[in-house]
């Protein structure tokens, strides 16, 4: 998946007003501005450490993403929003939208967090993928992206964990940008669909050769990496939501559904 290059407004969907705990439905405050330039609903980046550990089930909407170290958006013509169902603890999760039938390119609905990360961490999420799509091709759920923020030089690539159904089943695989290099599960982990599962992504950062990566579905290891140089930024991104290009569906919209998202410590 390429960097990301999005600024501007916030899209916003209706959804929980305020970052108070819920208690009707009206509309999320989306003045602040944001996107990929990784500034933050005070214009800022978060440039401290990363907040860890970490977790949000979307009880308070999106505020938790919002306080001081992340910002969600969107597309225009795509949205986020929290929903009653499906839901896998709470009152709400998370749903990220695109149209593919604007899909000239890749579309994009996503939260990020920011800010210096842990020496070693494991970035969760649980996902609910609909099975009303087909030619998946490269489809993101998350992606990392680091280098030094108010700088010129753009934010590079780092990681990737995504999903195609180049094997007949959809099934995860994690990118690694800094090489070029695809790794796979064997035999090849599939995707559930209709369902909640869950993805955790373990990050160990070196900018020398004793990095490691490991990816895990619903608790069982699908790979591991060691011996990597994987994070040399003094800054990085973590995104969560919904990126993709080259996807055919039976509905208007394509939805990824996110809920229990963690920033975990071993």
């Amino acid at each position: 998946m390429s960097r990301l290059q999005l600024s501007g407004a916030v899209i916003c969907s209706v959804a929980l007003s305020g970052c108070e705990p819920p208690l009707v439905v009206g509309n999320l405050d989306c003045s602040q501005e944001g996107g990929a330039s990784g500034l933050n609903e005070h214009g800022v980046y978060n440039e401290g450490p990363l907040p860890a550990p970490w977790q949000t089930s979307f009880g308070d909407t999106f505020c938790a993403y919002k306080y001081r170290a992340g910002f969600c958006y969107a597309d225009p013509d795509s949205e986020y929003r929290v929903v009653t169902s499906p839901v896998r603890s709470g009152p709400f999760a998370a749903a990220f939208d695109f149209h593919p039938r604007d899909s000239a390119g890749a579309r994009q609905a996503r939260c990020v967090r920011e800010g210096g990360l842990p020496s070693e961490a494991y970035y969760g999420a649980w996902y609910y993928v609909p099975s009303n799509f087909s030619g998946a091709s490269n489809w993101n759920l998350f992606h990392f992206q680091g280098g030094t923020p108010g700088t010129p030089e753009p934010l590079r690539g780092s990681w990737d964990v995504s999903m195609d159904d180049k094997s007949g089943a959809l099934a995860v695989y994690v990118l690694n940008l800094l090489n070029g290099e695809r790794y796979e599960a064997d035999p090849a982990a599939q995707i559930p669909l209709d369902r909640w599962f869950q993805l955790e992504f373990y990050l160990k950062r070196s900018a020398d050769a004793t990095g490691e990566v490991a990816l895990f579905q619903d608790g069982a290891e699908l790979l591991r990496k060691t011996g990597l140089t994987s994070d040399d930024t003094p800054f990085d991104q973590w995104y969560v939501g919904n990126w993709a290009s080259n996807i055919a569906a039976s509905t208007s919209t394509i939805t990824l559904y996110v809920d229990d998202v963690t920033v975990r410590l071993p």
